[in-house]
């Protein structure tokens, strides 16, 4: 098990106890501390990232199992197809809010209670969409849908920085957003397939029935990581944070005396419901949001759109809609592999080359200035293939480099976020989610009629080209002045 990291700044641990001091940059050092820095094993550290990796899966899923059904929704309902995205509008505007409730309260309760109590409301949600035949019903459930699925975004970054250190933080960031990104892919093929068989409803059945098990496993198997709580995973847990079969521990850890763990509610509590925002009030972290946030968006105004342009110009029906997000979801699984293998990489030669420590805010942002442009080309050609009415080979091929770059892309942003903020990194990472899901949530609503009005072609064409300067102008500005930035301590 790797050691600690340990240089003139202070590290992962230390920072629990002083949340305002940011890690700006590590040199490499001998360890002092017999303590590792996590105490689980490898193999352990390895299944709690799947595990959190996993409860990720369900918010894209659910939202994307539903899009193919949009037109037969718009039919069955007797709406109007804006009327239906905006079922997946308010879906995305719960997704951005509502961590900004629960990351918190993880940051302070502990990661199990929380991912608990939102999966059980996850699927509630879900059994009563399964019976829904009203719109404002429908739109109404669908918020409280996302309110249960989104909190296992922000919460597993929490959770990842709680287990492992910034040295390999990159690999298992990818790892993580493995199926997050790539629930997008496999969404829709189930949902087109199951709505075209029965009607919409069986989408919602179908997360009713897996939603259930993942609960009760969740229960079994999930593991409480808040280090405030439990350490470095060492503590011995008891009541709501003991889950039934314990995880391994390193030998040196196992054989010895174990401490109880430190209840929440033994002292002042602070829930700090205003720290997701105040992460907006630092301009490293802002500008990397908006850049995320942009990405995300014209990314939704892709597969948002899917569905319908699909559709009118080359006539699919919703199983082969589906079929069609499966290159998008191909390539964020590639792109999140490799990005968290670059990440590491890059971490390494930034490490490797400087004896003054890694400047963490251009080591995590390396790769991004060749991801931008390249997703940003992607988008632009996806339009005009769309518009031209190409062989619909040409746009899945560009669905498939849209998925890979813009993943790779959230990757590096996302693990920047993480190493700015040990200890409170679900807060964090619920400050990106509010963003992009903002941001989102505008692109789905307006994608339709910037389409009707100027064409599939010079929609992803303004797209494309905001989404590049706005980005290219945070990175320049992070890359100038982001450790200046970094460095200032905030109250």
């Amino acid at each position: 098990m790797d050691q600690a990291d340990h240089s003139g700044v202070p590290d992962d641990a230390a920072l629990e106890e002083a949340p305002n001091t940011v890690p700006i940059q590590e040199k490499s050092a001998q360890p002092h501390d017999t303590q590792p820095y996590c105490a689980f094993t490898k193999r352990s550290k390895l299944f709690i990232v799947l595990t959190v990796s996993l409860a990720g899966f369900f918010s894209p899923f659910a939202i994307n199992i539903y899009i193919p059904a949009l037109p037969q929704i718009a039919g069955m309902l007797h709406t109007s197809e804006a009327a239906t995205n905006v079922t997946v509008t308010v879906y995305m505007i719960a997704q951005g809010l509502s961590p900004v409730i629960w990351a918190p309260l993880s940051d302070v309760f502990g990661r199990r209670p929380i991912y608990i109590l939102t999966f059980f409301i996850f699927f509630i949600a879900n059994l009563g969409l399964s019976f829904t035949n009203v719109y404002w019903l429908l739109v109404v459930l669908r918020m409280v849908q996302a309110a249960g699925a989104c909190s296992a975004i922000a919460i597993g970054a929490g959770t990842i920085g709680d287990v492992t250190e910034r040295k390999e933080r990159g690999s298992y960031m990818g790892y993580y957003a493995l199926a997050q990104y790539t629930g997008p892919a496999i969404g829709p093929v189930v949902g087109g397939a199951l709505s075209q068989r029965w009607d919409y409803h069986a989408t919602f059945f179908f997360l009713t029935a897996i939603s259930g098990p993942f609960l009760l496993f969740m229960l079994l198997f999930l593991v409480e990581t808040l280090r405030v709580i439990v350490g470095n995973g060492s503590a011995k847990t008891s009541g709501i944070y003991r889950p039934l079969v314990e995880p391994k521990l390193q030998r040196s850890i196992a054989n010895a005396p174990r401490p109880g763990i430190k209840n929440p509610l033994h002292g002042t509590l602070d829930f700090g419901f205003h720290r997701p925002f105040l992460v907006f009030a630092r301009p490293e972290t802002s500008l990397a949001i908006l850049a995320f946030s942009m990405v995300y968006a014209s990314y939704y105004l892709s597969s948002g759109s899917l569905p319908y342009l699909f559709k009118q110009v080359y006539g699919l029906d919703e199983l082969l809609i589906g079929v069609c997000f499966v290159p998008s979801g191909v390539g964020c699984a590639v792109g999140t592999v490799l990005a968290g293998k670059i990440l590491d990489w890059d971490y390494r030669r930034a490490l490797d080359k400087s004896k003054l420590g890694v400047k963490v805010t251009r080591a995590r942002l390396q790769s991004a200035w060749i991801y931008l442009p390249c997703y940003c080309a992607s988008l632009l050609a996806y339009g005009w293939c769309v518009r031209a009415h190409t062989h619909i080979a040409a746009p899945i091929v560009f669905q498939f480099t849209l998925g890979m770059f813009s993943t790779m892309y959230f990757t590096n942003v996302n693990t920047l976020i993480v190493d700015l903020y040990p200890g409170k990194a679900a807060s964090a990472t619920a400050a990106v989610n509010v963003g992009r899901c903002l941001l989102g949530a505008v692109a789905v609503a307006v994608v339709q009629p910037m389409i009707d009005a100027m064409g599939a072609g010079w929609t992803f064409t303004l797209g494309a080209l905001l989404t590049l300067i706005v980005g290219l102008i945070c990175q320049v500005l992070i890359y100038l002045y982001g450790e200046m930035w970094a460095a200032r301590k905030h109250s």
